[in-house]
Formats: C-alpha cells, sequence, structure tokens
C-alpha cells in the first residue's frame, strides 16, 4: 500500500504544481513540491526495500527471484518519471 501512495504523491506534486501554473497561477516555491516529490519516491522505494528484507528473513528466495526484476524496473520508472515532472515543473516556473 505504502508504494502505491508514494507513486501518487510523487508524480501529484509536480503535477499540481504544473496544473496550477497552467491556470495562470503563480506557484511560489516550487522547488518544495520538487523536494516532497522526491522524498516521496524514495520513500517508495525505501518501503520496496524493506518488503525484499522482510521477505529475505521468511525465507521467501524464491519469491524474491520472481519478483525482483520487476521491482527494479517499477522503481526506475518512478524515479526517471519523477525526475522529468520535476525538471518540468522547475524549468517552466524559472521562466516566468
Amino acid at each position: 500500500m505504502v508504494p502505491i501512495v508514494s507513486i501518487f504523491l510523487s508524480f501529484g506534486l509536480p503535477v499540481f504544481a504544473l496544473y496550477r501554473q497552467g491556470k495562470g497561477k503563480t506557484v511560489k516555491h516550487p522547488y518544495l513540491y520538487s523536494c516532497g516529490s522526491f522524498g516521496f519516491c524514495i520513500w517508495g522505494i525505501i518501503a520496496q526495500i524493506i518488503t525484499i528484507k522482510e521477505r529475505l528473513f521468511a525465507g521467501d528466495i524464491g519469491g524474491i527471484e520472481d519478483t525482483i526484476g520487476a521491482v527494479i524496473i517499477i522503481s526506475l520508472v518512478m524515479m526517471i518519471i519523477a525526475l522529468l515532472l520535476n525538471v518540468l515543473l522547475l524549468g517552466i516556473c524559472h521562466k516566468e
């Protein structure tokens, strides 16, 4: 549950700020949205690592082997999308 919420928040903060900026409302501190977005992205990845650790201590090596590839891909995609959204946000907000 934690990774899903963190994904929505890590993407939602810069999208919300971009939406406000697009409607003509000035975003006063866009770097705070960016820091929050990266914080939630890190929170989601750490939650995944903790889940893998718990499964390792429970002896579920086969389950880890089955899912580790997907976890890595999802984490990479999450980081790349969060990075692109935040670069876009900061670029648009600092132009004006």
